[in-house]
């Protein structure tokens, strides 16, 4: 497995569920624009806190696929990015240019990096070679 996509892949595998589990656990959030602190139950109702917990199963799935050299997720994760960002450009309330121009870099970034890379091409490609399972070359 390349080192970045090993490294990218593990930050989603721990990161992921503290995502899904931030919007459960007690506490208050606060509106880095407006330095407007919230309820949890506010939060729920202005939708952060669901935004939260979909980028957390996100992150665990997009992980799992690429543990198991699932090669889909490779136009998956460009995708959510770009969604991403059009999603932030139509909620003008709760994201700002910074949320949408960031979405715009990281899914070219990414795009590059899971389509145009050749490690990472022959990384997912051992996959219909092997059956997915195997471990026997690492492409760096």
């Amino acid at each position: 497995m390349p080192h970045w996509l090993r490294f990218i892949a593990l930050c989603g595998a721990i990161f992921g569920p503290i995502a899904v589990l931030a919007p459960f656990l007690p506490g208050e959030w606060t509106n880095e624009e407006t330095g407007e602190v919230i309820s949890n139950t506010e939060a729920w109702r202005r939708g952060f806190a669901v935004e939260v917990m979909l980028v957390g199963v996100f992150l665990v799935f997009a992980s799992t696929c690429v543990f198991r050299r699932i090669s889909s997720i490779r136009f998956l994760i460009p995708l959510a990015l770009l969604s991403l960002a059009v999603y932030s450009y139509f909620t003008p309330d709760t994201s700002s240019q910074v949320d949408i121009y960031g979405a715009l870099v990281w899914a070219v970034l990414s795009g590059w990096y899971l389509l145009l890379k050749s490690n990472v091409q022959e990384y997912f490609k051992q996959e219909t070679e092997q059956g997915g399972d195997g471990d026997a070359e690492e492409a760096v």
